[in-house]
This record gives structure tokens, sequence and C-alpha cells, in this order.
């Protein structure tokens, strides 16, 4: 019997972007005929039925002390099972492939910052450079544009190591969206311009941002779906006198709703390693206002589909880019250019995933 190709994942969630990846790269596998175990510490939502789910366990008091708990216990449950190779989700030691889903971050941090002396950060720079340093063996798949340069300046990691991926665009998530419908159910005008951001973490993704320029927009309303209803958002909604006009949702598996609901989608992250609800957006003709932190900003700009912000944020800056691409109406370029983004990379997204997991893909 053929071991299983184990993907580990110290906490499940089942809408997150990170999850969404792993998913279509795992049922990849399996379609392949290669059996493939998904290993976590935690599952604080249902996992796809059709995979193989096992928990470890798993007790910390911190987020880095839970990470560095599941790689100690997944080392020895691997040293009993001998899978066919460990696939990372989080760096971590130990790995034989990692999966760069976030940025570098002893470059976010430089190298003078006080986070670096607090056991957060000793933490998260001590699992980072296990999968980096020089000398590793850990081979590492890049979804985001420009990622290498920022590992490589800290960490030496060699090119050969190195495999980037095409963006992990799921065009079949974004077909048969009713717009009207998702506006008539919330109470939003049919005429009323929505800006949309989707985040399962508002505040890294900027939501808090876009909600202080609504003052700023009257008449406009405000669409955050993933986040569901985070006390601190609704009594900024309060505050800012803008309640009528917020309208935050859970996550949902289909977003073609919120999509052909959507003036804009506005995203304003923090940080964005990649950011595939960008091309999301791009793909159903909306327009995107999103910050330089993003990795997929430069889609933005090459396809004219939006604004990028300069780095240094002014809510000000924001209010007037989204009243700008708003009144620009749809981008109609959009769908053309996702689809050549997709097709002229040769292969998809999850396709070259598993080409190099079977050793089929030079770096």
């Amino acid at each position: 019997m053929t071991s299983p190709l184990w993907f580990a994942l110290p906490v499940w969630i089942r809408h997150g972007g990170l999850q969404r990846n792993l998913v279509r790269i795992a049922r990849r596998c399996v379609q392949r005929g290669q059996p493939v175990r998904v290993l976590c510490g935690e599952l604080r939502e249902p996992p796809p039925a059709d995979l193989d789910f096992e928990l470890l366990p798993v007790r910390a008091a911190t987020n880095h002390g839970f990470n560095d708990g599941f790689a100690t216990v997944l080392a020895r449950h691997a040293a009993r099972h001998r899978p066919l190779a460990v696939v990372g989700f989080v760096p971590q030691a130990g790995l034989d492939f990692y999966y760069a889903a976030d940025p570098c971050y002893a470059a976010r941090i430089g190298s003078r910052s006080w986070r670096r002396y607090l056991p957060r950060g000793r933490a998260r720079l001590r699992q980072e450079a296990a999968v980096f340093a020089r000398g590793g063996a850990t081979r590492i798949l890049l979804p985001a544009p420009d990622q290498a340069q920022a590992f490589q300046r800290c960490y030496g990691t060699e090119h050969r190591r190195l495999y980037r991926l095409p963006p992990a665009l799921d065009s079949a998530r974004l077909a048969g969206g009713d717009g009207p419908a998702l506006r008539a159910r919330l109470g939003i005008p049919g005429d009323a311009p929505l800006l949309l951001t989707v985040a399962r973490h508002p505040h890294t993704k900027g939501v808090d941002r876009v909600l202080r320029c609504l003052p700023r927009l009257p008449g406009y309303h405000y669409l955050v779906v993933g986040a569901g209803e985070p006390a601190g958002l609704l009594r900024m909604a309060r505050r800012l006198g803008v309640s009528p006009r917020f309208h935050p949702l859970p996550p949902m598996d289909e977003l073609a709703g919120a999509y052909a609901a959507a003036n804009v989608l506005a995203h304003p992250a923090r940080r964005e390693n990649s950011g595939n609800t960008l091309l999301e957006a791009m793909a159903c003709a909306v327009p995107v206002v999103a910050s330089a932190e993003c990795g997929f900003a430069t889609h933005v700009r090459a396809a004219g589909c939006g604004e990028v912000l300069a780095r240094g944020f002014a809510t000000a800056d924001l209010a007037e880019a989204l009243r700008r691409v708003c009144a620009a109406g749809p981008a109609a370029g959009g769908p053309d250019y996702c689809a050549r983004l997709v097709t002229g990379e040769g292969d998809d997204f999850a396709q070259r995933a598993v080409d190099v997991l079977f050793g089929e893909r030079a770096a």
C-alpha cells in the first residue's frame, strides 16, 4: 500500500484562503492516486468529508507555543509512521516541503525591531529559519510574486529549493452570483455604491480602515464577508454613525453573489502575501482598491483594474481612491486579464504544486 503524503497545518478553519489552497492541492494528489492525510492540532470547523484528517494531541497557552508543540508531536508521529513526505503550511522544522502562505517575517519586522526579542518574535524567527536557512533541505512552494527575494536576502535560501506557483484563482467559485438578491436580503438599495472586503482576519485586511472612510462617502454601503460580526467593528460603526451602512457576514463557500453585488473591492491590507480576492474580484469585473502591501497588487496595476495605494496609509487617500474607482465603473478588462494570467502559465496552481511534490518540476 502506498504511504500517504502528509499535509500539516496546526489549526484548521474552513474558509481561509490557505485552507482552500491546501484542499485543492490535496484533491489533485488524490486524483493522481496518491493517498493524502491532513494532520492538525485543532479543528475549529468541520473539515471536508472527502479528505482524511487526523487530530494530533497538542496543548499550549500561546499561538507560537502551539505551533512549536505541533511540530514536536508531528515529528514523533512521522518517525513512527513514516509518511511518503511531510508538506507543511506553517514554517517549522522537519518539513520536506513548505507552502509559503505568509510573507517573510524577518524582512517584515526588520533587523532592529524590538519584536525580535519577545518570545513570540524569537519563536517565529526560529520557525522560519528552520525552513529557509541556507543549507536546509526543505523545498519551498511560493504562491506570491517577489517572495523569493525577501527570503534569500534574510536567509540566503538557495534558488534550487524555491518553486514559484501560478495564482490560485478558482473560477468555479465565481460563477452564477445573484447580486440583486444579496442586496435585497441585506437591505442595500440597488443603486447604492457597495464596497466589499473578503476577510477572515479583519484587522490584517484593513476593514477598520475602510470603515473610517464611510463618513466621507455618504450613501456608500460596506459589505464584509468572512469576519462574522466582530464586536470591535460593530462598536466602531456605531461610533462613526455608519451602522446602517455596514453589513458584516460570516464566511461563505460561494462568493459569487458578493462579487456580483459589489461596485468596488476594498482591500487596504496591512500585510497580504498574495491576495486571491484581488484576482477573484477582477475576474468578476469588479475594480479593486488595494494597498501596496498586497502581493497581487501588481496585477491590479498591470490590468488597469483599479488603484494601488502608496505605502504610508491615510484615510483621506483611501476614501478618494474608492470614490474615483467606483465612479469609473466596472473593470471590463479584468475577466480577460485573469483568463490570460491563468492559461498563460501553462498549467494551473494545483497541478504545478503537485508536480513539485512529485519531483516533476525544476526550480
